[in-house]
């Protein structure tokens, strides 16, 4: 078990200035992106970034949500810890109608991988994810103790690596439970 620290994390200005990502890990294959999870902190509207190919879901994870404008004008309201999943190729424009947010993505190559994120409320005990193609937890609210002792905080991320990896989220805590399983080649 690998455990991430949001402190840790650096952030990388946006091309446009309107925010940071802190990139969390990733997964490549013979130059190709198979995964990549990241948290973004959305400090003013505007066009998300083109990632041609490839999927994507968001979930806010603080602040008072965003909507993904599309370019004929119908919007998909990404709500507090609600999941949205959308296409890397969309023109997305996003928008900031109670202010500044922050959100957790997953992107992944949909020839390579599929990836599911799973909101976690308190209390429980997730034996084994790994079994399951489980990759990690992300940590939103309270704290979630680990088989490996560590327990973590708000925006910490864990990578579950063995099957013997497991994790109790506490009472009054909630997490983002992330599943990526590879796609078998025809």
């Amino acid at each position: 078990m690998k455990v991430l620290r949001y402190s840790d994390l650096v952030p990388v200005p946006w091309k446009n200035g309107g925010g940071v990502t802190r990139e969390i890990a990733r997964h490549e294959t013979n130059g190709q992106l198979v995964w990549r999870l990241s948290i973004a902190d959305v400090a003013l509207e505007g066009p998300f970034s083109a990632f041609p190919g490839l999927q994507r879901i968001l979930t806010v994870i603080e602040g008072g949500g965003m909507v993904l404008e599309r370019p004929n004008g119908a919007g998909m309201a990404a709500n507090l810890f609600e999941p949205v999943a959308f296409s890397g190729d969309e023109r997305i424009n996003g928008l900031l109608p109670n202010g500044p947010c922050r959100d957790f993505n997953v992107i992944w190559n949909p020839k390579l991988a599929k990836a599911a994120v799973t909101l976690i409320h308190a209390p429980q005990t997730l034996p084994n994810p790994v079994d399951d193609g489980c990759l990690g937890l992300l940590c939103l609210s309270g704290s979630i103790q680990m088989s490996n002792g560590q327990t973590l905080a708000p925006f910490n991320f864990a990578i579950l690596e063995t099957e013997a990896d497991c994790a109790h989220v506490a009472e009054d805590s909630m997490a983002i439970l992330v599943c990526i399983t590879s796609v078998s080649n025809p």
